[in-house]
């Protein structure tokens, strides 16, 4: 291994990509000009709605609103009035709410109007002449015998009129352009569904839910349509089978424009603590008996770099080139400054690490002034990201362990009486505020008052028998939520709470610095069902994973730890990443998180000024003495 550092430590590749990823926004497919669609109301049933009468219309291939405002007779402005998700253009399977109080009735049930590329087409009806239709269409005599001159003989009953409104009627032009197919799934809102409930069962963001929809002005009601920021099955299948385009097209104009985000070559910079120095020395003084030894502080080091040699032997499918330039930095000020103050720094695309805190900030710096995007692959803390946002955070934050445990009881709890515990030690004020804070959102979000019954906080300045008795009844099922780092209370509250767990259900709830406890009996937290987070965690029934680990094996002949599967995971993401989006990509974290949900990143911004914190936490629970994903 070390013969490799040193062999590696300027170690460059070529690799080569293909783009083949799902644009995670809605397409715009093109269309026929000579398509033919007749717009018709569906039926004349009247729906109720919030106390108004409406009919619906869903939107179909070329239908606009020019159409729909002619099939219903109805002004435009009236349309997206009642639907101000409209007023950008239509999506097809769309539904449209006709209010029926704008409508005229007479002319609605007699309307018969069509789109045809760039035209409106009219049927005939009797005693319409050319000078109703200029009237009708706005559309002056003169154009509409220009597309029909079999017209210039007078109007016949049933004859099909071609109407340019687009080039003459003094019409907007999102009225007259056809509806786009939704990549977006349509939802029909049922009784007691809620933001919360939505952003829960598709996986989604409240705030994605809001935006996506116009900002749901009026809230949600019962029939009403959203849409769903997640690729439909057909959008899907039509993506994946899309012949692949070039890299710009597939980045857009700004891209073609900045040859200095997209690139077919990256420089990447990685500061890793080797000592190698060190490592030599004890090279030299082993003896022919000693084993095998390196320097303690250097393992984490050299377990992220297996999996970084890994995951660049294992990528394919790219276009672009990379440049990998590895530093060992050891725990050195002055090395590092050496690094970052050569000329050749400013070349950097992409910094991985350094992994001490002091010297990721002195790194920092530098990368700021030059924008240059750096990656923190240890736990570090969030201040790392304040005010900068060239810097992404692998390892999620305490907090955000607390909102994912928090949010996952609420999620599963049904009948179950929730419980949060404040354990009133100051180091743990900030985690239960946060976890009363997703309590107090998913309250204001849901509106079964019955539910919200099931939800207490229990204050403990100590562990008392009388308020553990008095609190947890015979019979009873609790989801008990503690968001504490105290080892001390952690231990105290498992020995109370087993003492209730033959007389009622318990269902425990911590987060991951518990599995450190080592005061902690296995056998309680079966016996209390102990459902942690964890930052990172192998499914070793995923054959993904099975066919990491057999890899590893295979090149060093022994297993891999967290680090071995970080190194290995931070540097297949942003090497693809980069291979998608170029510099783009700290602005596409969602899209290739939706692409790439395995790695376990799902990064979201901190701050307008700030960094990008990776918030993606498991969920697992003790069954049989092992962690099982939940």
């Amino acid at each position: 291994i070390r013969y490799q550092f040193k062999a590696t430590s300027n170690y460059r590749i070529g690799i080569k990509r293909q783009i083949s990823f799902l644009l995670f926004l809605v397409s715009i497919l093109g269309y026929s000009q000579n398509a033919f669609t007749q717009v018709e109301a569906e039926n004349y049933i009247i729906h109720k709605i919030d106390g108004n009468k409406y009919y619906l219309h869903t939107v179909k291939k070329g239908n606009t609103l020019y159409s729909l405002s002619k099939a219903y007779a109805i002004e435009i402005s009236d349309l997206v009035s009642e639907n101000p998700g409209v007023k950008d253009g239509l999506t097809i399977n769309q539904i449209i709410k006709i209010p029926v109080k704008h409508v005229d009735k007479k002319e609605f049930k007699s309307n018969q109007v069509g789109i045809e590329g760039n035209f409106v087409t009219h049927l005939v009806k009797p005693q319409e002449t050319l000078f109703s239709l200029k009237k009708k269409y706005g559309v002056g005599i003169e154009s509409i015998l220009k597309e029909n001159p079999e017209a210039a003989d007078g109007l016949k009953i049933g004859m099909t009129l071609k109407i340019p409104v687009i080039y003459d009627a003094k019409v907007p032009k999102v009225s007259t352009k056809p509806a786009e197919p939704d990549s977006f799934i349509a939802h029909i809102i049922k009784p007691k569904e809620t933001l919360y409930s939505l952003a829960k069962t598709y996986e989604v963001s409240i705030d994605t839910l809001i935006w996506v929809n116009h900002g749901l002005p009026s809230g949600l009601s019962v029939g009403q349509q959203l849409r769903i920021p997640k690729l439909t099955e057909e959008y899907g299948k039509k993506k994946k089978n899309r012949q692949a385009k070039t890299r710009y097209e597939l980045l857009g104009e700004l891209a073609k424009r900045d040859t200095n985000m997209v690139k077919d070559t990256y420089n990447i910079a990685v500061f890793l603590p080797f000592y190698l120095d060190i490592n030599d020395t004890i090279e030299v003084n082993k003896t022919e008996i000693d084993e095998e030894t390196v320097y303690s502080k250097a393992t984490v080091a050299i377990d992220i770099y297996k999996g970084m040699m890994l995951a660049i032997d294992s990528i394919k499918g790219t276009k672009a080139n990379f440049n990998i330039k590895i530093f060992d930095t050891a725990n050195d000020s002055n090395k590092i400054i050496e690094i970052i103050y050569d000329t050749s720094f400013t070349d950097f695309d992409l910094v991985i690490g350094p992994l001490y805190k002091s010297n990721f900030l002195m790194v920092s710096e530098r990368c700021k002034k030059f924008g240059i995007h750096q990656v923190s692959p240890v736990p570090l803390s969030n201040k790392i990201l304040l005010g900068n946002p060239h810097v992404s955070k692998i390892v999620p934050s305490l907090p955000n362990h607390v909102k994912a445990i928090t949010n996952y009881v609420l999620d599963t709890s049904d009948s179950a009486e929730v419980i949060l515990i404040n354990s009133y030690r100051v180091r743990d004020e900030t985690l239960y505020n946060l976890a009363k804070r997703e309590i107090e959102e998913f309250e204001m979000l849901y509106y079964d008052s019955l539910y919200l019954d099931t939800i207490k906080t229990l204050k403990l300045y100590e562990i008392d028998t009388n308020i553990i008795n008095a609190t947890f009844k015979d019979s009873g099922v609790y989801n008990i939520i503690v968001p504490s780092k105290d080892q001390v209370f952690v231990t105290e509250l498992v020995v109370a709470l087993m003492k209730k767990t033959d007389r009622c259900s318990i269902n425990v709830y911590g987060i991951e610095p518990w599995e450190n406890y080592d005061n902690l009996d296995i056998n309680h937290l079966h016996k209390l069902n102990l459902h942690i987070t964890k930052s990172f965690f192998t499914n070793e029934s995923n054959p993904k994973v099975t066919n990491f680990y057999n890899q590893y094996f295979r090149r060093y002949a022994t297993f891999p730890n967290v680090y071995g599967f970080t190194g290995f995971n931070a540097t297949y993401f942003y090497l693809k990443a980069l291979d998608h989006y170029g510099l783009y990509f700290p602005k596409k974290y969602d899209e290739f998180h939706a692409i790439y949900p395995d790695f376990g990143f799902d990064f979201y911004q901190t701050g307008i000024e700030s960094g990008f914190e990776n918030k993606f936490v498991t969920v697992v629970k003790y069954i049989d003495f092992q962690l099982v994903e939940q």
